[in-house]
């Protein structure tokens, strides 16, 4: 997306401000806790998600999404 800065971020699927972040967000993905189920990608805004974190991104390019995502599931927790 031209011009668009590249930006991606998870949040705990629980959070309170998750509703700020799927209206801001191009798309999310919703990590499930057995990683058991099929991955749900969205694309704008959506439903809040059930799984243990959900990634959010803007202005990546279709090939670059789980990419962030895996990078994003892989981080360490930052809080407990």
């Amino acid at each position: 997306m031209d011009g668009e800065p590249e930006l991606f971020w998870r949040s705990r699927s629980d959070n309170r401000v998750n509703a700020w972040y799927f209206a801001r967000a191009h798309g999310s993905y919703e990590s499930h806790a057995a990683d058991e189920e099929e991955p749900c990608v969205r694309d704008g805004a959506s439903a809040p998600s059930t799984g243990a974190w959900t990634v959010f991104w803007r202005g990546l390019p279709d090939d670059e999404v789980m990419r962030a995502v895996r990078v994003a599931l892989l981080l360490p927790k930052t809080f407990a």
